[in-house]
């Protein structure tokens, strides 16, 4: 079975008007160090991602780390989006699907 293509950048950020967040709120599970994260960092699609693009891995884990946490969350992850969208972009390449990187579905 083939995969649907990966969304549009437009898509990837949209936000349902009843639910604040952006459709790929948890994708940044994937750039925190604690909790469950770290064993998502283990995943074939996040070590290709960090093969491919060290500085943009290493650009979200710090940035979303240290995130200013007084801003609520889908707040502060709008500077991150464009960075975001390629490391979605890129894990998809590498086998992940929308399930996998917990992308909301319309």
């Amino acid at each position: 079975m083939t995969q649907p293509q990966p969304l549009t950048f437009e898509e990837f950020v949209e936000r349902d008007p009843n639910y604040t967040v952006p459709r790929y709120d948890e994708i940044t599970l994937y750039f925190i160090t604690t909790g469950i994260s770290p064993k998502l960092r283990e995943t074939p699609h996040f070590l290709g991602l960090q093969r491919d693009r060290p500085d943009l891995e290493k650009r979200l884990t710090e940035g979303i780390m240290n995130r200013d946490a007084s801003i609520p969350m889908e707040k502060a992850l709008i500077p991150f989006e464009p960075d975001l969208y390629e490391a979605y972009k890129i894990m998809r390449r590498h086998g992940a699907s929308d399930e996998e990187l917990y992308i909301r579905s319309e």
